[in-house]
């Protein structure tokens, strides 16, 4: 599949808002992740570089590093974005947006995360992507924060949800049925993404995670 064919069948299987829908039915969570434009601080050209590590029961962590390049429209407008990723595996599924106004890397990870889902329960990826846009639209938790960048403490929003809590199917997969997604969002930082991680908790209080993964802006790079 063309690498913008796919872009736009990865856009549309997780944006959770189509361009016909009221204003009054999208949810704080689904406008702050996917309609707001994220990228309108960078001044192209740049480079976000973002650290990721994901960690399953007793085994090594595995790390890699996620880049986005950032370039101008062809209007000279901010951005159109390739990605690039060393180390890992992470993530196989990277397509070139020609005109992102929201961070991409929030749909990189949503669909790595689908993907392993799918891989490791038997599941459809449609049935996961459904129960996470349910989540967004219906039960997510929003609360601000704070978070250390650059030396500095800046304010910060926390979205957070268990899509698969209340599945009807979650005891085919009762060990990740309680999975929850964070994603901490900071207008202050280029990209508007800080941070996005996925945890499954042990069940006995205060136990180590039982899968944890994590992926965290590192620094943005300008020529």
């Amino acid at each position: 599949m063309p690498r913008r064919a796919l872009a736009l069948t990865l856009l549309a299987s997780c944006v959770l808002v189509s361009g016909q829908a009221k204003a009054a039915d999208i949810s704080p969570a689904e406008t702050q992740l996917f309609l707001d434009e994220h990228l309108r601080v960078v001044k192209p050209p740049s480079t976000l570089r973002y650290g990721f590590e994901e960690t399953i029961g007793r085994a090594a962590p595995v790390r890699a590093e996620l880049e986005l390049t950032l370039t101008a429209r062809s209007d000279g407008g901010c951005c159109a974005v390739s990605a690039e990723q060393t180390g890992g595996p992470a993530f196989a599924v990277l397509p070139t947006l020609e005109d992102a106004k929201a961070n991409p890397v929030i749909l990189y990870f949503l669909e790595r995360e689908i993907r392993q889902m799918q891989g490791m329960t038997g599941g459809q990826s449609s049935h996961f992507r459904r129960l996470i846009r349910l989540a967004l639209a219906e039960s997510a938790q929003l609360r601000d924060t704070t978070i250390r960048y650059g030396g500095r403490d800046l304010p910060a929003r926390e979205i957070r949800i268990e899509p698969y809590r209340d599945d009807p199917r979650r005891f085919q997969y009762p060990a990740l049925a309680g999975k929850a997604y964070v994603f901490v969002l900071a207008d202050q930082i280029a990209g508007g993404v800080y941070q996005i991680r996925s945890i499954v908790l042990g069940s006995a209080a205060g136990a180590p995670p039982l899968a944890q993964s994590l992926l965290t802006l590192a620094e943005e790079r300008t020529p």
